[in-house]
């Protein structure tokens, strides 16, 4: 069997802690990550945005619902929307899962390979009180029906707190 794994995370990056409760969310972050390019934080929680964003403001409302703005430079609303758990994310194990899939892999004409894939995309705090985005992929596949391969991919993005 063949395996291979892959992290980018760092120990800049602080101790990531669970969080107990959405309120700890609660803050101003920079749209811009820390360890990365072109990987805007306002992509991963309004998908379909195409005006600039400079910041994301998160306000817990209660333990089950967060209300989230996008910022221009100026501090006016460029977006927002109110996420409730169990409708647009999910509440568990410390995380905000905000998507998760499994698929099917190597059905097209002519692949060399079957399997599964699953994934998952999180956020949680660390030390710092920085916002962590997590994509989590794991995928299994047998090549030319004989081989079996596993892989794992874990990508880490960090947001700073700003107030």
């Amino acid at each position: 069997m063949l395996t291979s794994c892959f992290s980018n995370r760092t120990d800049s990056m602080g101790e990531i802690r669970e969080i107990d409760n959405l309120s700890q969310l609660n803050g101003t972050y920079s749209n811009f990550p820390l360890n990365a390019h072109g990987q805007f934080l306002s992509t991963k929680i309004f998908p379909h945005i195409t005006t600039p964003v400079q910041y994301i403001k998160v306000e817990a409302l209660n333990n089950k619902q967060l209300h989230v703005e996008g910022l221009d430079k100026e501090n006016n609303i460029v977006v927002e929307n109110t996420f409730t758990e169990g409708q647009d994310f999910k509440f568990s194990g410390g995380e905000i899962e905000i998507h998760s899939h499994t698929g099917v892999e190597g059905f097209e004409a002519q692949s060399l390979a079957l399997g599964l894939s699953t994934g998952t995309e999180s956020f949680a705090v660390n030390s710092k009180g920085d916002a962590i985005y997590k994509n989590h992929n794991i995928t299994g596949l047998m090549v030319f029906l004989i081989v079996p391969v596993g892989g794992s991919d874990t990508r880490y993005l960090q947001y700073q707190k700003l107030n």
